[in-house]
């Protein structure tokens, strides 16, 4: 059994936010090395062009796995590894100070319209953090054979020497949207599922804990994959912003639409259903574990 977090009131709002800290840094570890090959698989499915063309989820595991080996599926998870534990600490401290702030907590009933406001200053925080690094992940993951950059340092150094910050950002516009969107849907699905589950009780089975997690993954990246497969495609673009075929997310979303249709934006929907469960059961055990330890 697991005993929810925030039930202590006599511990400060400081406490509190070392133990997210924490807790999400053991949380984005543990996303980052379940999941990472099959965000690889969806990555590519997502940005694919006339030179390497899938005709699905099976032929491009195949593929990466004939012309490139094993160890193609971790491509770019230098970068999020080590930077995981970074992104993942924010996003939960931010969603703790801002749920106390405005007036969340375990013993009262979740709020869809403050959930709203908690999703989407979390969502905003967490992609000035995550825009970057996300960025650097996707270039990695779509370099075929032995590509422009030998590890995701040098991606970002290459990157910040020759374009500067507004390079680094590239496509912040969309990783905004999609965070803000997939904040309010991940931690209300978490919380309202959670909830459910527990019929009030505090204290929480691993199952329930997986459960809760993994439909939370699921429901977050129904709601949020045609903004994210925008957002791949702009990431993956040149990085000088004259070479660009997208100036902003609104113009990428029209002009996908018309070169490709809505189907588009649906290319590895499957792969990323399938990686989202396992991932976020895993990752929010790790998390509600750590915090339990903390506590």
């Amino acid at each position: 059994k697991i005993r929810c977090r925030m039930s202590k009131e006599d511990d400060s709002s400081v406490v509190h936010g070392l133990k997210d800290i924490a807790a999400g840094s053991v949380r984005g570890i543990t996303q980052v090395l379940v999941g990472h090959p099959l965000d690889t698989i969806k990555v590519r499915l997502q940005t694919q062009t006339g030179d390497h063309h899938f005709t699905g989820i099976r032929d491009c595991i195949q593929q990466t796995w004939k012309h490139e080996g094993p160890m193609a599926f971790y491509k770019g998870a230098q970068s999020p590894l080590y930077m995981a534990a970074v992104y993942s600490s924010v996003l939960f401290l931010t969603y703790g100070q801002t749920k106390r702030i405005f007036g969340l907590s375990d013993d009262k009933p979740l709020d869809f319209l403050t959930m709203i406001k908690v999703g989407t200053v979390t969502g905003f925080i967490a992609a000035l953090v995550e825009s970057p690094l996300d960025l650097v992940k996707s270039k990695m993951q779509v370099q075929y054979d032995k590509g422009q950059y030998r590890s995701s340092v040098e991606c970002a150094r290459s990157i910040l020497h020759n374009y500067g910050v507004r390079g680094i950002f590239q496509s912040f516009d969309a990783t905004i949207l999609r965070n803000c969107l997939g904040s309010i849907v991940y931690f209300y699905a978490y919380e309202k599922i959670r909830e459910l589950l527990g019929g009030g009780s505090k204290q929480l089975s691993v199952g329930h804990i997986m459960t809760a997690g993994g439909l939370a993954g699921a429901a977050y990246w129904t709601a949020i994959f045609p903004i994210d497969a925008v957002k791949s495609r702009m990431q993956v673009e040149n990085s000088d912003v004259t070479k660009r075929s997208y100036t902003n997310v609104v113009q990428a979303f029209q002009k996908i639409y018309r070169t490709d249709g809505v189907k588009s934006f649906y290319r590895g929907f499957g792969v990323c259903l399938i990686r989202s469960f396992p991932t976020n059961a895993a990752s929010f055990i790790a998390f509600e574990y750590s915090r339990k330890l903390l506590n």
